[in-house]
């Protein structure tokens, strides 16, 4: 077995057994006959709590986490620069803005709103970024002024 293929292996158990963690342990402590009621009975009290509440939440967490975790890798790959990051970039700080001004606006009422005005920050700043990655070819390996003496070539 390969050590990548092992470290894949590792990693999905690991996944499961959080999964599992975060639908059997919860704030209301169940018990082991209460389980077998909630697997036999989604209907039933305990299973409202397994199937309406916990198992929701835990897979909303995996998908939010896998999303995050997927976006933080096309933005490294994208500027191709493995400390690439929304907080260090600016991205998470114009979604705050953009939340901001939603709410100052007004719009706060508005169901939604906030969260657009949030979404809509973020993305004008990672296009800025994409653009701005764009352009500059390779900003690791120069500095400002030979850059600009490359350009000029």
């Amino acid at each position: 077995m390969s050590r990548h293929l092992g470290l894949n292996l590792g990693l999905a158990a690991a996944l499961v057994l959080a999964l599992a963690g975060a639908v059997l342990f919860g704030e209301t402590a169940l018990s082991a006959a209460q389980y077998a009621q909630a697997l036999g009975d989604p209907a039933s009290g305990p299973g409202e709590v397994l199937w309406q509440v916990r198992a929701p939440r835990a897979v909303c967490a995996l998908m939010v986490g896998a999303a995050l975790g997927l976006a933080g890798a096309i933005m490294q790959g994208l500027l191709r620069n493995p400390l690439a990051d929304p907080g260090v970039l600016g991205v998470s700080a114009t979604a705050a803005l953009g939340a901001a001004g939603a709410i100052v606006a007004g719009a706060a009422a508005v169901p939604g709103l906030v969260e657009g005005a949030a979404l809509i920050g973020a993305a004008l700043a990672g296009l800025l970024i994409v653009l701005v990655a764009a352009r500059v070819r390779a900003p690791e390996s120069c500095s400002a002024w030979r850059c600009r003496a490359l350009r000029a070539r």
